[in-house]
């Protein structure tokens, strides 16, 4: 930002005449020009009126069931019991087993009950990869036995996997979602 007042340098000689160490101050209409084109406003700056009225505020507690729909669930909302009657369902899904697994690992259900696997198709290429996420427990124990299961619908046999304590996930190279899925499904999750 320019500043609003120049100091004239002093010469390296001694003033000839009286007024070489002016101190220049815009006049006002400079002023409000130079604020209408650098700043854009002349009015940008002043502070609030305190006599200004302001919209009142109404705190409703019956029209926050509207908001509370579109906020995200941070439980699992418990599955519908018409559901366990009929299933399959038309759309393939199938709710846990009522007893959790006694395993060393669980996997976890998302927040619409489905089971976490997922297919990561890389970016330019047809490299495929499936994820199963939300491992709790023994990943390892589960890594292994996933592998063995998945060796039976390989092509050559071979199963390469990785494995993210940290992240709780497990990836498998290829397109292994529907396997994955009847596994997890068979042993209860």
């Amino acid at each position: 930002m320019l500043p609003l007042r120049l100091l004239r340098s002093a010469p390296s000689h001694p003033p000839t005449h009286s007024h070489s160490h002016r101190i220049f101050q815009p006049s006002s209409s400079l002023l409000l020009s130079f604020q209408r084109t650098y700043l854009g406003r002349t009015d940008k700056f002043k502070p609030p009126d305190p006599n200004q009225t302001y919209t009142p505020v109404v705190e409703s507690a019956d029209e926050f069931r509207f908001v509370d729909r579109l906020l995200g669930r941070d439980v699992v909302p418990k599955i519908p019991e018409k559901s366990l009657k009929e299933y399959p369902t038309p759309s393939g899904w199938i709710p846990p087993a009522p007893v959790p697994p006694q395993l060393p690992y669980f996997i976890a259900r998302t927040r619409f009950h489905n089971l976490p696997v997922y297919l990561h198709v890389v970016e330019h290429s047809t490299r495929k990869l499936t994820q199963v996420a939300k491992v709790q427990g023994d990943i390892w124990m589960l890594e292994k036995e996933l592998v063995h299961f998945l060796r039976q619908h390989a092509f050559d046999g071979l199963v390469a996997s990785q494995v993210s304590e940290v992240n709780r996930w497990i990836r498998i190279k290829g397109n292994y979602v529907e396997q994955v899925k009847e596994f997890l499904l068979a042993k209860g999750f």
